[in-house]
């Protein structure tokens, strides 16, 4: 049997992180607990910060060490576990003992190793390592990494270095999404070929680099850019950043939306900003409309006051409804303006919203409480959704919603459907409700047809004890449905 080394990774204070994600501190020794065993390669392969460090251990001999499958999203893996370990001294990763002790000079190693020096700015140790003629692969992580993170001297030392450089754009964009001046003068004085994209500007709109949107600006680069730089700031709530766009003399590009995400998101200072911009204004009825279903009665406030054309639609009021939001109901019922009120079906893809009118949302929701203040807000109601409330209620079992409606006074339309739904997702309480509404008990033989295919065991019994006529369609698979129904 193949003996292996192993090892534990720990913080420079001798902390290691447990399966749990709690950080427990080792002692010199032996060490009770439950210890996920690595080996010197998946240590290599799982370098996350710089303070990296490692322990060599001795697993007694009277510990079985343990294998367990684990599977992730993306890979599947044997763990090896203890619940006892001797600890010896601490060793750091980037120390060239540590390195020749262990032998990792094969070149998937190398790769791990030359991409992670490199990110955390060891430039000594890459000097080190190519003098020991150790194996050199690399790929373009290592100067991409150098240049996200700041690391001037790793930078240095690859031109210098005489081996072939490899980069792709995203030296040039992470430095500028990260506000590293530094670098980008750097590159821009390497005499090598710039490599960038729109991101470079674009991201550092978003994360409020004005320096490096002024280091761009007079570099005398090409610039590139998109709408993203004013659109995405806007949403996010930078004014200084929109202040520099305005000043910049540059072409400003946004989208018509602009204005919309700024009110979903609740941005009433950059509402403001664009008002007294004397730029054009761009936006549509999604400015109410998303205010609505994000709930920013201020917002709704500030476009009703703000003298500017008043863009909304029905979906205002479906939005707010199926939100919960009856604050938000309460100011559009006393603002004076128009209520818009339309029933229709679909889906927005964008919101991920079913479509519908409002009382249709609040049932899909299980908004309750909207549907009473509906009720009681003295607006008319006109409702041609109800037979899809009932389907929608009878689907997810929602059977306080069910007793709204009928106790609401409005006209009711419902078909077989409310049962056959509810039979297919096992809602015994949606049943029981129907069964005992008084209402008319509508189902066909396809109501069981659906049940019995999908093998809803307890809902069928539930079925065989009310007593009720079984409808089910004998001369459809005849032997399959009586077995089922019967057995």
């Amino acid at each position: 049997m193949a003996l292996h080394m192993y090892f534990i990774v720990t913080d420079k204070r001798n902390y290691y992180k447990n399966h749990k994600g709690e950080l427990v501190k080792l002692n010199n020794g032996l060490n009770k607990g439950y210890f996920i065993l690595k080996r010197i390669e998946e240590i290599i392969s799982e370098w996350h910060s710089d303070d990296h460090y490692i322990r060599c251990l001795i697993i007694p001999s009277n510990i079985i060490i343990m294998q367990h499958e684990y599977y992730s999203d993306y890979d599947f893996s044997i763990i090896e576990t203890a619940d006892k370990i001797i600890v010896n001294d601490v060793t750091y990763v980037y120390n060239y003992k540590t390195l020749s002790k262990f032998n990792l000079k094969n070149d998937v190693e190398s790769y791990k190793i030359i991409s992670k020096a490199s990110h955390d700015g060891y430039s000594n140790f890459l000097e080190w390592w190519k003098k020991a003629r150790f194996p050199l692969e690399y790929d373009y992580h290592s100067l991409n990494s150098a240049s996200k993170y700041g690391h001037i001297n790793v930078l240095e030392w690859w031109k210098n270095s005489g081996l072939p450089l490899k980069y792709t754009e995203h030296a040039l964009d992470d430095a500028s999404i990260n506000g590293h001046i530094n670098v980008l003068e750097w590159w821009k004085n390497s005499g090598l070929p710039l490599e960038y994209t729109e991101h470079a500007l674009d991201d550092a709109s978003i994360n409020g680099h004005i320096n490096v949107l002024e280091w761009w600006k007079n570099s005398g680069l090409p610039l590139k850019y998109t709408e993203h730089a004013l659109d995405d700031v806007s949403m996010d709530g930078n004014i200084n950043v929109l202040e520099w766009w305005k000043h910049s003399r540059l072409e400003l590009k946004y989208t018509n939306y602009l204005l919309d995400d700024a009110s979903r998101n609740g941005k009433i200072n950059v509402l403001e900003w664009w008002k007294h911009s004397g730029l054009e204004l761009r936006y549509s009825e999604k400015t109410m409309d998303y205010a609505s279903l994000r709930g920013h009665v201020k917002v709704l406030e500030w476009w009703k006051n703000s003298g500017l054309p008043l863009k909304y639609s029905h979906l205002a009021l479906n939005y707010s409804s199926g939100r919960g939001h009856i604050n938000v109901l309460e100011w559009w019922k006393n603002s004076g303006l128009q209520l818009k009120c339309k029933c229709e079906f679909g889906w927005d893809q964008k919101i991920k919203w079913a479509k519908g009118c409002a009382l249709l949302c609040a049932s899909i929701n299980e908004q309750v409480g909207v549907l009473e203040w509906w009720k009681n807000s003295g607006l008319p109601l006109e409702c041609k959704c109800s037979v899809n409330s009932f389907y929608n209620a009878s689907i997810k079992g929602h059977v306080n919603v069910l007793e709204w409606w009928k106790n609401s006074g409005l006209q009711l339309k419902y078909d077989e459907w409310v049962l056959r739904y509810a039979s297919e997702e096992g809602h015994i309480n949606v049943l029981k409700w129907w069964k005992n509404s008084g209402l008319p008990l509508k189902y066909e033989r396809c109501t069981l047809k659906g049940t019995y295919k999908q093998i809803c065991a307890h809902t069928l019994e539930w079925w065989l004890s009310t007593g009720l006529p079984l409808k089910y369609p004998r001369n459809d698979y005849p032997y399959y449905t009586i077995d089922i129904i019967w057995i």
